[in-house]
């Protein structure tokens, strides 16, 4: 008789055994199906959270003994881009520029003070690779980003726009004034931006009483990378291929960070003495941390709820294989080897598994989805109530160091094929080896054993 035909008729002449195991199988199976769907979503939002926050560096002067800067420039920056791993760049210039529009008001403008026109002027290759857009300190909210190849295009904030009754496409003027340079030949000059872009400020807060009119959000206005190299130079009179506030370079996998960066160190002519490298990752690991915490605990719940059922149901077999040892023998009397016993009761048990894993598998996409979006909104909030490394105002530093902020992720609990496949895959190691264990009983004995307590 063939031996899925006998795992079957012994199923039916035990139902009692059958559906005990019937209930244990699918309370181990829904526990590991949810476990093993919750760590796939948790593992999915980490693959986009790489593809969507990804890590940079930034490369800035950093100032000699002697006070003498070597800026960043064009040679530099090319031969950075050209190492693997780096997907982009943005170049930046910080320029204090004196405008005719309205300033939201701060230090200077209670003092009286002529710099309360002084603007904070940003040039940017691509404006959304900014570390105030990337870390959501401020978002676009209308119109679009500088982008590469613009020539006098800027983005301004809400508050700005609103307080001087500009919309897109309006232009805003700004000069160069003897309070942002001091003695240049190019006092007077004017320039004109067509606004291509408003953004607003994430979490507005409320600033110091000594706050500059220059160093408040409001008073950003973001430019072209163009017209920032121009301006610098005729501020300066020196050469425009330079870059004051450094370049940020971004990776296509933050996870490389680390390795990427210590390999651009390694760039051949380059003093680094005269630069500073900065990593930044924040974004990306305040993202991750609830990811990675949620992973860890799912995959210690799936280690934990196997280990445990394969201890339970091997018991289980245990018992009940020594109420057989007669059938074994008789089995054996009639030529059937004990790998074909072994294989008849592992049809048995993986036959009841498969049921009740299907069973399992139709109530698992609701509780799976709730259980899911609790622990991670429960991760979430522990991760948040940690405390911080330190506490600042995003404008009273240079944005370098805005490494607090960062968005949760994207996490939705949908079953996948993949965890599915790999649930399965655990409840039948489970079987298998539950069932190796609880046949030991068999193995142990000789033939002539079985056929002697068979009499």
């Amino acid at each position: 008789m063939p031996t899925v035909k006998r795992a079957l008729l012994y199923i039916r002449r035990k139902p009692g055994k059958t559906i005990l195991l019937l209930l244990l199988f699918f309370v181990i199976s829904l526990l590991i199906l949810t476990g093993m769907v919750i760590y796939n979503a948790a593992e999915g939002a980490a693959a986009r959270v790489r593809e969507s926050i990804g890590g940079y560096f930034k490369i800035t002067s950093r100032y000699t003994t002697d006070g003498v800067p070597q800026f960043v420039d064009g040679a530099l920056v090319d031969a950075v881009l050209g190492r693997e791993g780096i997907k982009g760049h943005n170049s930046m210039d910080t320029l204090y520029l004196a405008t005719s529009s309205r300033l939201k008001p701060a230090r200077f403008t209670a003092e009286n003070d002529s710099k309360a026109s002084l603007a904070r002027f940003l040039g940017n290759t691509d404006s959304s690779l900014h570390e105030y857009f990337i870390l959501d300190i401020l978002s676009l909210e209308e119109g679009r980003h500088i982008a590469p190849g613009d020539h006098r295009f800027a983005v301004v904030s809400r508050e700005f726009a609103e307080m001087n009754g500009l919309e897109l496409g309006d232009t805003v003027l700004a000069s160069i004034t003897e309070d942002a340079a001091p003695g240049s030949g190019a006092l007077g000059t004017e320039y004109g931006f067509e606004i291509a872009g408003i953004f607003g400020e994430t979490n507005a807060k409320q600033a110091g009483v000594m706050t500059a009119e220059c160093d408040l959000p409001a008073n950003f206005i973001f430019i072209d990378e163009e017209s920032g190299r121009e301006i610098a130079a005729a501020m300066s009179g020196g050469d425009g291929d330079r870059y004051h506030a450094g370049a940020s370079f971004f990776v296509n996998d933050p996870k490389e960070l680390d390795a990427i960066a210590a390999d651009v160190l390694q760039l051949p002519g380059i003093d680094w003495d005269s630069y500073e490298l900065t990593k930044s990752n924040a974004a990306y690991q305040k993202a991750m941390a609830p990811l990675t915490r949620l992973g860890g605990m799912t995959f210690m719940m799936v280690a934990v709820i196997a280990i445990t059922g394969m201890v339970l149901i091997s018991l289980l077999l245990v018992m009940w294989t020594r109420d057989r040892v007669h059938e074994a023998g008789v089995l054996m009397s009639v030529g059937i080897r004990k790998s074909g016993i072994f294989f008849q009761h592992l049809a048995e048990c993986t036959l009841i598994f498969l049921i009740a894993f299907a069973a399992a598998w139709g109530v698992s996409v609701p509780v799976s989805e709730r259980v899911g979006g609790m622990l991670y909104r429960s991760t979430l909030t522990e991760v948040r109530e940690e405390p911080a490394e330190r506490e600042h105002e995003p404008w009273d530093m240079e944005p370098a160091g805005l490494d607090e902020a960062g968005k949760a992720a994207e996490f939705t609990v949908r079953p996948s094929a993949e965890a599915v496949a790999a649930a399965c895959a655990v409840g039948i190691s489970l079987v298998v080896v539950s069932e190796g264990l609880g046949f030991l009983v068999i193995l142990r004995k000789r033939p002539k054993d079985l056929l002697t307590i068979m009499e």
